[in-house]
């Protein structure tokens, strides 16, 4: 959200390398999986998202120079992901809690810094913590 002491999403990522371009996605489900997240299933129109388990998407809404900032929530596939969002007050995760439904378009943009290749890992075990919707990138 906008919060005076840490800026915006785009502000507080402004360092983090994202992709160039956009892609265009449709909404396929939206989905109450607790009081307050909620997990959106959206599909690319050109089949071709590429991003590793860890990272997030810029997500732009329909009439709003807002942007949000969600961490991806499934595995890396080049026409489908889920982002689950924790309701709030910010225009983002306020329209995906209250208007969002199957259908809809949104543009979305991938960034981030911090993944893991699971090819490139010289562990066999890695231990991953985190709490409340820090979940998300786990999840991924």
């Amino acid at each position: 959200g906008i919060n005076a002491e840490y800026g915006t999403h785009l502000q507080r990522t402004s360092k983090s390398t994202r992709e160039a371009g956009t892609y265009a996605c449709v909404v396929d489900s939206v989905e109450k999986i607790s009081p307050t997240v909620k997990l959106l299933s959206l599909s690319t129109a050109a089949g071709k998202l590429s991003f590793k388990p860890g990272q997030w998407v810029d997500f732009f809404i329909p009439k709003s120079n807002l942007v949000g900032g969600y961490s991806i929530c499934s595995a890396p596939d080049p026409s489908s992901f889920q982002l689950a969002v924790k309701y709030s007050r910010h225009p983002p995760a306020l329209w995906i809690h209250e208007q969002c439904t199957r259908g809809d378009e949104v543009d979305v943009r991938v960034g981030g810094d911090v993944w893991l290749d699971p090819q490139n890992c010289s562990s066999r075990l890695v231990i991953l913590v985190a709490g409340g919707i820090g979940i998300n990138p786990l999840l991924s």
